[in-house]
C-alpha cells in the first residue's frame, strides 16, 4: 500500500477590503496612481521600486501626471539620456516641481560648459534646489570666476568640489 504523504498550502492573509490598510489611501488617488506608474514606467524607471520611491516622496501624488511629464521632458532636453532621467529623479525628486525646472529650460549651456557630465548636471540641479539658485545665480557665478581671471581647468576643478563631480572636456 503506498505511503500518504501531506501537502499544506499555506494561504497569504489579505486584508479585508473595508479594513483600515484600505483605507489609507483615497480613492481618487488610485487612478492617479495608476497614471503616475505608467508614466514613470514608460520613461525608464523600475515599476518594483515605485512603490518605495512614492512613499518616501508622497508630494508626487500632488502633482499631475502632466506636469510630471513635462518636468521629465525638460530634464531629457538637459541630457538626452534615460538613465540620466532615472539617477538625476531618484537622487532627487523635488527637481520634479515644474516651476523650478522651467527656469532651467534654457539648459545647461548656458552656463558657458560644455561636455558636462550627467552626474554634474544632477548635483547643479540638486544644489540649485537646495539653495534656490536660478540658471542666472550660477551662471552669474561662473562669469565671475572666469571675470577674475581663473583658466577653465581652475573652474573646473572648483565645480568639482563645490557640486561633487567632475566636468569633462572643455
Amino acid at each position: 500500500m503506498p505511503k500518504s504523504s501531506l501537502i499544506t498550502i499555506y494561504l497569504p492573509q489579505f486584508p479585508n477590503p473595508n479594513s483600515h490598510a484600505f483605507s489609507e489611501i483615497p480613492a481618487c488617488h488610485h487612478s492617479g496612481l495608476v497614471s503616475l506608474s505608467a508614466l514613470f514606467r514608460r520613461y525608464g524607471f523600475p515599476p518594483t521600486e515605485f512603490p518605495d520611491f512614492l512613499k518616501k516622496n508622497g508630494f508626487l501624488l500632488n502633482s499631475s501626471p502632466s506636469e510630471i511629464e513635462k518636468s521629465f521632458k525638460i530634464l531629457l532636453s538637459l541630457k538626452s539620456s534615460q538613465d540620466f532621467l532615472v539617477s538625476v529623479v531618484s537622487g532627487c525628486p523635488r527637481v520634479l516641481q515644474l516651476d523650478f525646472l522651467q527656469k532651467w529650460k534654457v539648459g545647461v549651456k548656458q552656463l558657458g560648459v560644455y561636455n558636462i557630465t550627467s552626474a554634474a548636471i544632477r548635483n547643479v540641479l540638486d544644489i540649485s534646489m537646495k539653495f534656490a539658485l536660478s540658471p542666472n545665480d550660477v551662471y552669474g557665478r561662473v562669469k565671475c570666476l572666469k571675470g577674475l581671471g581663473f583658466e577653465e581647468k581652475t573652474i573646473k576643478g572648483f565645480r568639482s568640489c563645490v557640486y561633487g563631480s567632475y566636468v569633462e572636456g572643455g
